[in-house]
């Protein structure tokens, strides 16, 4: 015990040192050749207990670790000692430990190790005793191993030394016979060059002529077209403008001959005349001055004339007055048609300006329908002139704008029209029905969509409102309007059973469900429903996205709605956006999903 704690006190893997001591960083698994290594049983510094220990010798050094149950290394290395200081000397059993040996480090270092059997304890004297003289030969062999890797490296190296010499030696022979074979080439083809030189100024000679020929041939040719197409433009812009003649002309024989008369004869109401003749006088004062400004242009007309800007000039106009016409189209024939069969008088008097040089045997319905004709006519004419006109010429933009302008105007018309035909079908409808619920609905910005024979409980024949089903039941020759269904809280779902093809709305106060006799009429119904349903949700959507903008931005909103010029005061709203239409904005209660 007094050895070892003397051995202690002196050891350089104290706390204090192992900090310093590079040796102390060191792990078992760096130990990767050692020259010997296992576990040894060392006595405690202290109690003097035995305890397992794993050795390890590498380099100079024998290193220990703890050693657990199975003798394998773990944790820090504990210490180590210097060999070429150490001796290992055999001890006396007295210590109650057979195979026991003591190792000394010089000057003042020693501990008492032991084995399992003696010749594990001889291997470990002779490894601690000659590990200098083990180190020195394992030194002297790496010395050798890397003289004989270095000759052998040098002599691959040299070889390829040897290699690459003859390699660049052959490349250069080759590249002197490459270049004086060039060099000789070069010469054959400086020969070859002035003589197809020579030979070329012949033919370039030759081929110059044909060139110009050409060219000459398509100036020709070009000249041809071009000259072919101004004439094709101005025999187009002659057409219009004989048109547009005739067109005027015709309006002013409806106003000689039909309107004015009218007018100053007591045959039909002034009111009646309002409804039959509309605003064609405006039509014509508007064709009149486009007509004169056409006839202008033309009187000065050369190939670098525009028509263009004065379309679109006038589109406007166009727009103005002849969406009323179109609008009241069918009243004026059917006012025509009532006073014809009522009044025989007026009956002859459209006889007898038919039969005027003048009206050329059209009758009063030939006339009035020409301005539903001209605009699409125009449209017509404008695509030709378009095609007849080069893509670089100057009016070439201002056609393609009119042609556009044109286009949505007719669009906008014939919207119009629709909506107008659509209040007056929503007119009729509500002549037709009748009962209490009808008296409590308001049709307020509503439009039929569709309308046919139904199997329900409560009737036998459905309509399809822009918002609303109603059902009805025939009843002495009247409908009677038994149920409303509000489409803005219902959800759809359909299919088949034995008495045919059904469709169900289901909203939150009760259930629907209506029987068709086959499949095509449940696809139509569902195609329709489907469409108002998806329409409302959109318009729902759109109303609570420009809520929410309107809120961020800190404004209130306003809520203002247009009238879209119905007969009987029904008010449409647009199923596609229009630019010359603004949809009332209306209040939806929350619908279901599909």
């Amino acid at each position: 015990n007094t050895t070892n704690k003397r051995m202690s006190s002196s050891q350089p893997g104290k706390k204090k040192n192992r900090d310093k001591d590079p040796a102390f960083k060191r792990t078992f698994q760096d130990f990767i050749f050692p020259i010997h290594s296992g576990v040894v049983y060392k006595q405690g510094k202290y109690l003097g207990k035995w305890k397992p220990r794993w050795f390890v010798v590498e380099d100079d050094r024998l290193y220990y670790f703890h050693a657990d149950k199975d003798y394998n290394p773990v944790g820090e290395m504990l210490g180590y000692f210097v060999l070429s200081k150490c001796a290992a000397k055999t001890v006396d059993s007295s210590s109650k430990k057979n195979f026991t040996f003591k190792i000394i480090e010089h000057p003042s270092r020693s501990c008492l190790v032991c084995t399992d059997d003696l010749k594990q304890k001889f291997k470990w004297i002779d490894v601690i005793a000659n590990a200098s003289t083990l180190m020195a030969r394992r030194k002297k062999a790496v010395v050798l191993f890397q003289s004989k890797l270095r000759a052998r490296r040098q002599r691959r190296q040299y070889l390829q030394l040897l290699h690459s010499s003859v390699v660049l030696q052959t490349h250069i022979r080759v590249v002197k016979e490459v270049l004086a074979r060039k060099h000789k080439i070069k010469c054959i083809i400086k020969l070859q060059a002035q003589w197809r030189m020579q030979k070329a100024r012949k033919e370039f000679k030759a081929s110059m002529e044909l060139v110009l020929a050409a060219q000459r041939m398509c100036r020709r040719w070009l000249f041809r077209i071009r000259r072919k197409r101004e004439l094709k433009r101005k025999q187009i812009i002659s057409e219009i403008l004989a048109t547009e003649r005739t067109y005027v002309n015709n309006l002013l024989t409806v106003l000689d001959l039909y309107m004015n008369p009218l007018k100053a004869s007591e045959l039909v109401p002034v009111k009646d005349i309002g409804t039959i003749f509309s605003c064609i006088e405006d039509i014509y004062f508007v064709n009149n001055t486009f007509c004169v400004a056409l006839e202008e242009r033309f009187s000065i007309w050369n190939a670098e004339k525009q028509v263009g800007d004065i379309f679109i000039k006038s589109v406007s106009s166009f727009l103005e007055h002849y969406m009323p016409y179109i609008t009241n189209f069918d009243d004026s024939l059917k006012m025509i048609k009532r006073r014809t069969t009522s009044n025989e008088a007026f009956s002859n008097f459209l006889t007898t300006a038919q039969k005027n040089p003048r009206a050329k045997a059209i009758d009063l319905s030939g006339f009035l329908i020409q301005p539903i004709q001209r605009l699409p006519r125009y449209e017509m004419l404008l695509k030709e002139l378009i095609k007849a006109t080069f893509k670089h010429h100057p009016d070439h933009a201002n056609l393609s704008e009119a042609m556009q302008r044109i286009k949505e105007a007719t669009l906008a018309i014939n919207e119009q029209k629709r909506k107008a035909d659509n209040g007056q079908v929503t007119n009729d409808l509500k002549k037709e029905l009748v009962g209490k619920l009808m008296k409590e609905h308001s049709f307020a910005g509503a439009k039929l969509i569709a309308s046919g024979p139904v199997i329900h409980q409560l009737g036998d024949f459905m309509h399809l409102m822009s918002d609303t089903v109603m059902i009805s039941k025939s009843k002495k020759g009247e409908k009677h309007v038994k149920e409303i269904i509000d489409l803005k809280t219902v959800i759809l779902t359909f299919g088949e059973n034995e008495k045919g093809e059904w469709l169900r709305l289901i909203s939150p106060k009760k259930e629907h469900t209506l029987q068709f006799s086959t499949k095509e009429e449940l696809d139509s119904w569902k195609k329709n429903i489907s469409s108002v349903l998806s329409s409302l949700e959109e318009r729902k959507r759109t109303l609570m996205n420009s809520r929410s903008t309107l809120q961020n931005s800190g404004s209130r909103p306003l809520l203002s709605s247009s009238s879209g010029g119905s007969s009987g005061g029904v008010m449409s709203a647009p199923s596609s956006p229009s630019p010359h239409h603004h949809a009332p904005i209306p209040s939806f209660a929350p619908p279901s999903p599909l």
